[in-house]
């Protein structure tokens, strides 16, 4: 008895907030859509990952015009040159990564809560069961990525700001570049991480499977390319006899 009660309520739970629109919009989607922002403000205590995005860039722009206006004299003109160079080169890398990967994740969420109702579902039966579990650990995915790139941005400002040189020096650009190089490959991994969390599959391997994908399409447009240039060639010939 207590078994089928248990498979009535879960039932009931999938037709109420799955297969019913207006309770799927009102709870479920907005669950997901703020997953990622509230984990973000919980980590990093900022109110959205956009604005942890903005604080980093806000952190490097300031120090950078700060050294510039500070630099007296030719050579200090060169260092704050160099120092500007370096950050732009090895430091807003991270940024753009995170952003793309942020951006990338909010869209394929919103894809996924498109087609949600299907996968809920899915979970009426035993045999179809798994695709709601897929789907849901996906949605995990794509939110606590957004997460983990709020709070990887969090940490680089921290960092910045307790390695931003107020003189510049070999030893401080060394830093900075080491600093640099460690986030981007943190921003790379965190993809797989997310996904190994929720279970999901990782942005990673969808871009990887997008760059075959393109290679493939590429390889065969160039077949057929000259698969046409030989025919053409091949009609040009003239019969001769004797």
């Amino acid at each position: 008895m207590s078994d089928f009660l248990k498979r009535m309520a879960a039932w009931t739970a999938i037709l109420v907030f799955g297969l019913n629109i207006g309770y799927y919009t009102q709870y479920v989607v907005p669950f997901f859509n703020g997953l990622g922002d509230d984990l973000a403000r919980a980590l990093s205590g900022t109110t959205s990952t956009g604005s942890a995005l903005d604080s980093i860039t806000s952190a490097y722009v300031q120090a950078m015009v700060k050294i510039y206006q500070e630099a007296s004299g030719i050579e200090d003109t060169m260092n704050a040159i160099a120092f500007i160079v370096i950050t732009l080169l090895f430091a807003l890398p991270f940024i753009a990564i995170a952003a793309a990967y942020i951006i990338l994740a909010k869209f394929a969420l919103g894809l996924l809560l498109a087609l949600g109702p299907a996968f809920i579902g899915a979970a009426l039966f035993p045999g179809t069961r798994r695709l709601f579990d897929a789907w849901a650990g996906q949605c995990l995915n794509y939110g606590i990525l957004v997460a983990l790139f709020a709070a990887a941005g969090m940490l680089e400002i921290r960092f910045a700001q307790t390695m931003v040189p107020s003189d510049i020096t070999l030893l401080a650009l060394f830093q900075l570049v080491m600093m640099g190089v460690a986030f981007v490959v943190i921003s790379l991994n965190l993809p797989s991480l997310a996904s190994q969390l929720a279970g999901g599959v990782g942005i990673s391997s969808m871009v990887g499977k997008f760059g075959m994908a393109a290679k493939a399409a590429a390889a065969l447009t160039k077949a057929a390319r000259g698969g046409k240039d030989a025919a053409a060639g091949g009609t040009g010939g003239k019969i001769t006899g004797k």
